[in-house]
């Protein structure tokens, strides 16, 4: 049972791995595909943003869908869709195509760290639960580390798409490792009424909010922020409402830990996400 649940562990940290290696391996090659492709920095920025856009509003979502039909499928589809999606990065003959493909790659992303925690919290027994994460996080955090020297090396010697068709290659391994180890799907919600409305005033919230932020200053960028603004609002209203929530918002209004420490999450990406980008171009 204890070499079952660390083959689960290295299944679902390798599936895991690809978002934040792609990611960052992606900011390191941003000079050499606005150079092919004859993109702007503003055209640059919807490649990272259009894939983080399409990651927040759908991750949330298919947490809950896994919970209510089995987190395995939603792990196994978000793999083959990574791959694909990340085959057509490299096939992309302009720009326009590569921003829809990351968009892609941004659900696929969603699947995979909606259930990817959820599965390994199932598989581990309370006292041995804080270890698994623990090496979760720590080798998502090494993908992130050693994604700009790889991609680095990927992108002198065979260009910024063989970025893309390696991070095919390991998904394709990590769609192995879910056949032949996963063996359960780890249902918890089943049978529970799906919230469409919460899930479309996120969507709508949090689309406003980041489509706002790259039109400003103009009046158009700061009605969209407002309007995401009072979307968020009416999502937090509707949710405590509701029995079967896309959210449930208990854990941020009764848990002071958690809500402090995903604020300082926020705090910590928002300041440091951008410099990678920015230094890529200079």
């Amino acid at each position: 049972m204890k070499s079952y649940r660390y083959s689960v562990l290295a299944v679902v940290c390798l599936s895991a791995s690809l978002v934040p290696f792609t990611g960052s391996s992606v900011n390191l090659a941003l000079p050499q595909i606005s150079e092919e492709l004859k993109m702007n920095a503003v055209a640059l920025g919807w490649i990272v943003t259009a894939f983080l856009l399409a990651s927040a509003i759908f991750q949330i979502p298919f947490a809950r869908v896994g919970d209510m039909f089995g987190r395995k499928k939603i792990l196994t589809t978000g793999v083959i869709l990574f791959s694909l999606a990340s085959v057509a990065c490299a096939l992309s003959p302009t720009g326009n195509l590569l921003i829809a493909a990351r968009f892609v790659q941004g659900i696929a992303s969603a699947m995979l760290f909606g259930v990817n925690m959820a599965i390994v919290t199932s598989v581990f027994p309370a006292n041995e639960r804080g270890k698994a994460l623990g090496i979760n996080t720590a080798v998502i955090y090494f993908a992130i580390a050693s994604g700009p020297f790889f991609g680095g090396m990927l992108t002198h010697y065979w260009g910024w798409r063989s970025i893309f068709m390696v991070t095919a290659c390991l998904g394709l391994l990590a769609l192995i490792g879910i056949f032949t180890v996963l063996k359960d799907e780890w249902i918890n919600a089943k049978g529970e009424r799906y919230d469409w409305w919460g899930t479309l005033i996120y969507a709508f919230g949090l689309s406003a909010v980041i489509y706002g932020c790259s039109r400003l200053p103009s009046a158009l960028g700061f009605s969209l922020i407002a309007a995401g603004i009072v979307a968020f609002a009416v999502f937090v209203h509707y949710e405590k409402k509701q029995s079967a929530p896309v959210f449930n918002m208990n854990m941020f209004l009764s848990n002071r830990i958690f809500r402090m420490s995903s604020f300082a999450a926020l705090i910590n990406y928002a300041a440091t996400f951008a410099i990678g980008f920015m230094l890529s171009l200079y």
